[in-house]
């Protein structure tokens, strides 16, 4: 009877001192005043608790959580990454593609020692920062100010595949504050994003659709040029292209603007760059910006267009002038460009003429432009469902008519750059070419001459 009795008490005590760690009935000081630190955002003071907490249990992976949400609600999507590296699967590729992610881990925990966080091993690593988002996105009452750290919990619950946090990016789309960091994070979470964003971009009374809709156009363009790079990984810079020597320190660059050109690269940086940023987390390796794929996007009524142009190494040698005398655009280089339609969830390829794509030395696509917004001027060149291109052909001669007044326009041959703008009709699926004018508006012929029938006219604009 005394051994049960004992027995009994032993039991008793166990199941009491298990309620009261549950309940946390024997925290610290420095845990308590931590947290009641963190619940009023007075970060400095709860680091400081924290780091006595760590001095005096070591192995404290609950300090170590609450240290790292800090970390994230302070410093932002700069700290962010470890989520993305988390929520990213062992590369077995290759051994040095292995060796490469276990350095990229040990960066990463090595930071964090730095910032007073450490760590013996990833998977305790893992533990904490799932513990530290768990609480920043499940737990903690962010201010109404500070939505932007709440933001990057969302981002890193969304990342290890958490819909909730998808949606809250998604949604935030709508909030003229916080739209930029918003899509920033979403082109970081990448195509696991689509599914939510095609969904809202789909939603007619969803603040945020309009938002969604660009953002999951630019994410699908960025896969999409992902692929082209992968298929021509000879690429060359666009810009090796003949200048027409008039200056000796004209750059190939300031030459082809002076033309009028233009693209969307600029404007889509940030996802390239978190494309960068996921590929180099699966070792896929990074792109040279040296030779980035160009480009370019126009809208035809209610539709998108983008062309993409590619520079490659030519098959031939292009520094002879052809029969018609003309010396191509491309020294050596050819040009290689494909379109595509967005058909409200992705990028449809529209064929160019019964082809796939365009190519050749004379073809550096220098802009593409529809026709003018309702309302605005346009110069007639484009009609409503129309796409014009313009080509920068290369250096040519050709006849020019110049008017000496009295003795009335005359012939002369000159050498200079040629400039097609090939007009197309889109339709559902191609591109069919209308017509082709120079910079005047005039239509030329395939050498870049005025048709006879627009001769008269073309002459009297000179009068």
């Amino acid at each position: 009877m005394r051994a049960l009795s004992i027995a009994s008490s032993l039991l008793a005590f166990t199941s009491l001192l298990a309620c009261a760690q549950v309940g946390n009935l024997f925290e610290s000081a420095q845990m308590k005043r931590a947290k009641e630190f963190i619940s009023v955002s007075e970060y400095e003071s709860a680091r400081t608790e924290l780091r006595v907490q760590l001095h005096n249990s070591p192995e404290d992976r609950e300090a170590k959580a609450l240290l790292l949400f800090i970390r994230l609600a302070e410093v932002g999507s700069d700290a962010a990454a470890g989520c993305l590296i988390s929520a990213t699967p062992a590369s077995a590729a290759s051994t040095s593609a292995e060796e490469a992610q276990k350095e990229l881990r040990l960066k990463l925990r090595k930071a964090e020692l730095d910032a007073g966080i450490p760590t013996k091993d990833w998977e305790e690593y893992r533990d904490v920062l799932a513990k530290a988002v768990t609480y920043g996105w499940t737990e903690h009452d962010f201010p109404p100010d500070a939505l932007k750290p709440r933001l990057v919990f969302a981002f890193c619950a969304a990342a290890n595949g958490d819909p909730t946090g998808m949606a809250y990016l998604v949604d935030h789309l709508a909030s003229e504050d916080l739209r930029e960091d918003s899509k920033s994070l979403l082109y970081l979470v990448g195509d696991a994003a689509i599914p939510s964003l095609t969904a809202v971009a789909n939603s007619s009374e969803n603040l945020a659709k309009g938002e969604a809709d660009q953002t999951l156009r630019n994410l699908r363009l960025a896969g999409l040029i992902a692929k082209l790079s992968s298929e021509n990984t000879n690429r060359v810079s666009p810009t090796t292209v003949r200048t027409d020597g008039s200056s000796r320190n004209q750059s190939a660059g300031k030459f082809l603007m002076g033309m009028g050109w233009e693209d969307a690269n600029e404007g889509l940086e940030p996802v390239f760059q978190a494309a960068k940023v996921r590929a180099s987390l699966n070792q896929l390796g990074q792109e040279d910006d040296s030779a980035p794929i160009m480009l370019r996007r126009a809208t035809v009524g209610s539709a998108e267009v983008v062309f993409a142009t590619v520079a490659l190494p030519a098959s031939s040698n292009t520094e002879e002038a052809a029969a018609d005398g003309l010396q191509p655009a491309g020294i050596n280089t050819t040009f290689l460009s494909r379109a595509w339609r967005w058909n409200g969830e992705d990028w449809a390829p529209l064929t160019i003429d019964s082809k796939p794509s365009i190519s050749g030395p004379d073809l550096a696509v220098l802009r593409i432009t529809g026709p003018p917004a309702a309302g605005a001027a346009g110069d007639g060149t484009v009609g409503p469902d129309q796409l014009s291109v313009r080509l920068y052909r290369g250096i040519q001669r050709r006849v020019e008519y110049v008017d000496y007044g009295w003795y009335g326009p005359q012939e002369r041959i000159v050498t200079g750059t040629r400039v097609d703008q090939v007009i197309y009709h889109l339709g559902v699926a191609g591109l069919e070419k209308v017509k082709t004018t120079n910079l005047a508006g005039v239509e030329v012929d395939a050498n870049g001459v005025v048709l006879s029938s627009e001769l008269d006219e073309y002459e009297g604009e000179g009068d």
